[in-house]
């Protein structure tokens, strides 16, 4: 019986850490670096101005984050500026409600680009979009999806679809996001920054 009294709660423990046994990739996350689940392109993505884009982002477990960011590798022009935000999923892998506008950053000039998110906020383990809309055309980062929830292309099976997008006069994100124009195969890169793990 002792036994039993001294062993349960150090298997519960055990149990409850999750990078000490997991089997989920995903679920083992660096701190104090931007998640990054998707593979980098080799090619750039052109941003269209007054377009909203959503992009899907799967997180494993529990986290804190405090920074949201691009890489802008081309400049738009002086002044222009963009807008990062994060939506929760619907049950149909669209972007629903805005969970929160992180504010802008200026596109004008190369080099990442972050939001310090201050104080930093929890996000539960589930599915989100990240989301962007810019007054201009910088160009920034993109990844590669290795596999994709939203689908293929009917018919021949030759393009997935990575994001979607919709028309949007540049201002603070809408709530909600709203009903797409289109599905594209490119994914934008705006990631977030692991402040800790819960």
């Amino acid at each position: 019986m002792g036994f039993l009294i001294d062993t349960i709660p150090k298997i519960n423990t055990h149990t409850a850490d999750l990078d000490a046994h997991t089997k989920n990739i995903m679920e083992v996350m660096m701190t104090t670096h931007y998640l990054m689940p998707f593979p980098l392109s080799a090619a750039n993505k052109v941003l269209t101005a007054d377009r909203l884009y959503a992009c899907p982002l799967v997180i494993a477990r529990d986290v804190t984050i405090d920074k949201i960011a691009i890489q802008v590798v081309s400049a738009g022009a002086a002044g222009t500026k963009a807008r990062l935000g994060l939506y929760q999923m619907t049950g149909n892998w669209a972007p629903g409600a805005l969970v929160a506008d992180y504010g802008t950053v200026d596109v004008d000039s190369t080099g990442g680009k972050a939001i310090t998110i201050d104080p930093a906020v929890s996000l539960s383990k589930g599915a989100y979009f990240t989301a962007l809309v810019t007054d201009g055309t910088p160009t920034i980062y993109k990844g590669i999806l290795s596999w994709t929830p939203l689908g293929m292309t009917t018919g021949s099976f030759g393009s997935r679809y990575a994001q979607y997008y919709r028309a949007f006069t540049y201002d603070a994100l809408p709530d909600p996001w709203g009903t797409a124009d289109a599905s594209e195969g490119d994914l934008l890169l705006v990631l977030l920054n692991i402040a800790s793990l819960a």
